[in-house]
């Protein structure tokens, strides 16, 4: 059953999620950010606004930290955003694309696609950056992270690859209990 609908964006969408509230949507992609809010079958969004700190390009992910709406660009940097409005830039937050960020109240966790791992403290400092374990050695196609999540509580994160594996690796060190990936994919090629 449909509950609200509305057009997205001209420009390709590669992300989209529930802010914690509950009460709005942010959706991102190809040179843009919208805001979204629900007000009973219509969806409503308003732009975000870049300003003159940040610039406009791929927005590839979305996370949020203390209430604020975090957002991965094509260019390595992360976007804190304050409202609609970006209110801080991490700069090369990764050396290539940020394409994953999850959100735990610990802070978040960020994958690129230079093949690190890095997590964030609530205020989006940096806690801890380590690469994906070498992934040359363990056969990988493309070591460009896709995914990653991390459960604090038991000090582990997932980490899922372009090349299609999937690794567990330890919050401290970014060691592989398994000693490679427990789980493995088809990706191109194969």
């Amino acid at each position: 059953r449909k509950v609200a609908s509305s057009k997205g964006d001209k420009n390709k969408t590669l992300d989209i999620k529930f802010a914690p509230s509950g009460d709005q949507l942010v959706s991102c992609g190809v040179k843009h950010v919208k805001f979204w809010t629900v007000t009973g079958r219509n969806m409503k969004c308003k732009r975000g606004i870049f300003g003159k700190k940040a610039k406009v390009q791929a927005i590839m992910c979305i996370g949020f930290a203390k209430g604020k709406t975090v957002t991965g660009t094509a260019h390595g940097d992360l976007y804190v955003w304050e409202g609609r409005k970006v209110e801080k830039i991490v700069s090369d937050a990764h050396s290539k694309a940020v394409n994953a960020l999850f959100s735990c109240p610990a802070g978040l966790a960020s994958g690129g696609k230079d093949g690190s791992v890095r997590l964030w403290n609530p205020d989006v400092t940096p806690l801890r950056s380590f690469p994906v374990p070498n992934m040359a050695s363990f056969g990988s196609y493309n070591p460009a992270v896709r995914s990653v999540c991390w459960d604090h509580e038991h000090k582990k994160l997932l980490v899922g690859t372009h090349g299609s594996e999937i690794f567990e690796l330890n919050q401290t060190d970014a060691k592989c209990p398994n000693k490679g990936p427990f789980a493995r994919g088809h990706c191109k090629g194969e």
